[in-house]
């Protein structure tokens, strides 16, 4: 995490009795510019030391979506201080904003400080919800290898999980944490067939749940093989193994469901 910095900008004139000459920073100001706060500062700070507004200078910072809190002081002679703590973003929303661990959504997204957070989708007005909702699904798939990274809510309050690995858990409406609890009880004693992965879980039934499986990706390609130099002298090479066989996936055994319950 960045060291708090404060830096001290000089030049700062008010009346000519009792003039501002200093602007004193403190903060990360990773997403904040100093230009920023100079702007807020500047129509206030002609007033003087002791006429200027600190009230209108705190509402004008904490007007930009990245502020979660301001601290204005002045210090005698001629000092105005700024304190600035930016909002941290757990996850990202939408294509271009973030929330906070408040639940609080705001923008922009800056690839350099933001990549690597999971990625939530659903009403703004649930942004909170959908962060309990995603902790809640983290604390329980995790504790069998299963490592969720995002989040999709729908207008009826629907939820389904991505994983790491692409694939998706159904928890439908209501009773997350009766569904979760159930599937990872019966998870680890699920038989998985040769040649394939989980590719999607849905976990909307009164006493179970359904799976559906995908065949694992194929093995990366070997390094081509390197050619011998026929001017050398030497014991030649043994040939390449044959690849093995990738076994064919299984037939479809599954049976269609009943519908799951919201």
């Amino acid at each position: 995490m960045p060291i708090p910095i404060v830096a001290l900008v000089q030049g700062w004139f008010g009346t000519e009795r009792f003039p501002l000459r200093q602007l004193e920073l403190e903060g990360r100001f990773e997403r904040v510019s100093e230009e920023q706060v100079q702007d807020a500062v500047k129509p206030e700070a002609g007033a003087g030391f002791f006429a200027v507004r600190l009230d209108r200078i705190r509402g004008t910072l904490e007007r930009l979506p990245v502020v979660a809190r301001v601290d204005v002081r002045k210090r005698w002679p001629d000092v105005i201080s700024v304190r600035i703590e930016e909002r941290t973003a757990v996850a990202t929303y939408g294509a271009d904003r973030l929330v906070d661990a408040d639940g609080v959504v705001f923008g922009p997204l800056r690839p350099e400080l933001d990549g690597g957070l999971p990625q939530l989708a659903g009403p703004e007005t649930a942004a909170a919800a959908m962060l309990e909702e995603l902790a809640l699904g983290r604390t329980a798939l995790e504790s069998v290898g299963l490592a969720p990274v995002g989040l999709e809510m729908s207008a009826r309050g629907g939820v389904r999980l991505a994983l790491s690995s692409g694939a998706s858990v159904e928890l439908g409406r209501e009773e997350h944490e009766q569904r979760l609890q159930r599937f990872i009880t019966a998870w680890p004693r699920v038989p998985q067939p040769t040649g394939m992965e989980l590719g999607r879980a849905d976990l909307r039934y009164a006493n179970g749940f359904a799976i559906e499986w995908r065949a694992l990706p194929p093995p990366p390609a070997p390094p081509p093989a390197t050619e011998l130099d026929p001017t050398k002298s030497g014991p030649a090479e043994p040939g390449a193994a044959e690849p093995a066989l990738q076994p064919s996936p299984p037939a479809d055994e599954s049976q269609n469901p009943e519908r799951p319950n919201a």
